[in-house]
């Protein structure tokens, strides 16, 4: 366990990039799923996340007026950015 480490280890430090870069996409992916849902439940089943090669698309509904705009766009392109990927949305 990372308390357990030898804190002058580059092993440490490198295992707690890893775990730090792992909390921060999960709580990107947060942060995109609540503008998504706006805390209504069942929206989030209306969409996809996925990756396909270098980017991470968003499928939302077109007809669906909750989805033409809001902060999500931009909380997806953080989630992108973090993770080397071009964000993506399509709308079907």
């Amino acid at each position: 366990e990372i308390y357990q480490c030898d804190w002058s280890s580059d092993v440490c430090s490198s295992d707690l990039n890893s775990r730090l870069h792992r909390v921060r996409t999960i709580g990107l992916a947060l942060r995109l799923a609540y503008a998504l849902s706006a805390g209504a439940p069942g929206t989030l089943e209306r969409t996809t996340l996925e990756i396909d090669g270098g980017r991470l698309v968003l499928t939302v509904p077109e007809s669906d007026a909750l989805f033409r705009g809001g902060s999500y766009q931009r909380r997806l392109e953080r989630l992108a950015e973090h993770i080397g990927l071009d964000a993506e949305i399509e709308r079907i």
